[in-house]
């Protein structure tokens, strides 16, 4: 995956105390790939994107790695910016939240396991060995296994954890 482009979307609601703190590792964690990271704000009133155009502006873009922001107004959905994004470039699309519950070390990881297999699509679980949920109430806990199972019997997948929200993909061009 080297020679293509990944494009990361990290969502974002309410995160200016650290989405500048989630963009340096997630750039250290593509230091071999041409990459651009898509922060996609749901409307945060705590002035979110304003920090993301600060940042971006203050930091030197280069045709490796670059920072994005799509506003999402209207609430249309993390999906719909994600297909806005995603139009024509061909590559690996990666998918992960900006409040640090998804680790920004499995990148390098995810396109591994891409690169190396025939797989077309790589999730990260919770709820596997080396997986963790930190910071989650017990009753939190309790409702993301219960809708984990409900998922996996609804949508017929064997997959640890079909909602982590944490996953990467290949684009091929439209033929």
């Amino acid at each position: 995956m080297k020679n293509l482009k990944t494009l990361v979307f990290t969502a974002t609601y309410n995160e200016a105390e650290n989405i500048c703190d989630i963009i340096k590792p997630i750039k250290n964690n593509l230091s071999e790939v041409n990459a651009e990271i898509i922060v996609v704000d749901d409307d945060s009133p705590d002035g979110t994107g304003t920090i993301v155009e600060e940042y971006i502006q203050s930091t030197i873009q280069n045709n490796r790695h670059s920072v994005s922001i799509i506003y999402k107004k209207n609430r249309k959905g993390l999906g719909a910016a994600i297909l806005n994004g995603v139009e024509n470039p061909k590559g690996v699309l990666i998918v992960m939240d900006s409040d640090f519950s998804h680790p920004p070390d499995m990148i390098p990881k995810m396109l591994d396991k891409i690169e190396g297999t025939q797989c077309d699509v790589v999730t990260s679980s919770r709820y596997v060995e080396g997986g963790d949920i930190q910071g989650w109430s017990t009753k939190r806990k309790l409702i993301s296994k219960v809708a984990t199972e409900i998922a996996k019997k609804g949508l017929g997948v064997e997959a640890n954890d079909p909602m982590s929200g944490f996953f990467a993909f290949k684009k091929a061009n439209k033929s």
